[in-house]
């Protein structure tokens, strides 16, 4: 066969498997959509909310997951048809054990850098420079508060909308912008 002949058939077997591999990997018409989010008639305070698209096949589902602050959530890319909400809160609760890891921390910083200053010694590696922990501890510090905003607003939400089997909620998306009715959870 000469390598003209092979191309050609190189062609007619892989473009039709390219075409079902694209087919199938839930790269599938996207939108966006927004809407609120409320436990008990309140704006849930934050969480986490995923478009799950359950698929034939576990391999090729696609979902895309946004924040929700204040009750209220934006997401672009989600896959359009009737898809699966998730929500859930414990991701969350799980970064507020975060809090108390950055609280050592910065006391660590804090102290390291006041017992440079009060020494007065000389630094030839600005890595050792006291000064260099003020940046570091200025952010420490202002993850912390942002850490201690979201540990006020976290609600504990039953299980069922944590899972994409047990969710009771599924919206239909559509191409384009979607505003969807306000998600409404309930705890009992």
């Amino acid at each position: 066969m000469r390598l003209s002949q092979i191309s050609r058939l190189l062609l007619l077997v892989v473009s039709p498997l390219a075409l079902f591999v694209a087919g199938c990997s839930g790269g599938g018409k996207k939108a966006s959509a927004k809407g609120n989010v409320t436990l008990d008639g309140q704006p849930l305070g934050v969480g986490l909310l995923r478009f799950v698209n359950p698929g034939t096949d576990p391999k090729f589902k696609t979902d895309v997951t946004v924040e929700i602050e204040d009750g209220a959530f934006t997401a672009k890319q989600v896959p359009v048809g009737d898809v699966k909400v998730v929500i859930e809160t414990e991701t969350l609760k799980g970064r507020l054990k975060e809090l108390e890891g950055m609280k050592m921390l910065l006391a660590q910083q804090q102290k390291f850098k006041a017992e440079r200053e009060k020494r007065g010694q000389e630094f030839k590696d600005k890595a050792m420079d006291p000064s260099m922990f003020d940046e570091q501890i200025a952010k420490i510090t202002e993850d912390l508060k942002k850490l201690e905003n979201i540990s006020k607003k976290i609600k504990t939400i039953p299980k069922q909308y944590s899972s994409e089997t047990t969710t009771p909620i599924t919206v239909n998306i559509k191409p384009g912008e979607n505003t969807l009715e306000t998600i409404e959870l309930k705890s009992k």
